[in-house]
């Protein structure tokens, strides 16, 4: 789902933003300042990700449902 939200896609649409008249390059104040907030929100993007896939409906081979882990992890709290 976020496949393209890389850190290089990420770092490009973040100096996109910055005027054309500052040095946007690989260690410039700008990219310094703007590279660390962009590799932390990759890995938010990843984590997302893995968040996404365990809150989708997965069919068995023969079709029954199988509820996400989020809605069996917080029924079995309950069941004891």
């Amino acid at each position: 789902m976020f496949e393209n939200m890389t850190y290089e896609a990420l770092v490009k649409r973040a100096l996109a933003r910055v005027p054309p008249t500052m040095d946007k390059l690989e260690g410039s104040m700008v990219f310094n300042g703007v590279a660390p907030s962009m590799a932390e929100l990759a890995q938010l993007y990843i984590a997302a990700d893995f968040v996404d896939g365990l809150s989708l409906f997965r069919p068995f081979p023969f079709g029954n449902p199988v509820p996400p882990l989020s809605l069996v992890l917080y029924l079995s709290a309950f069941s004891s």
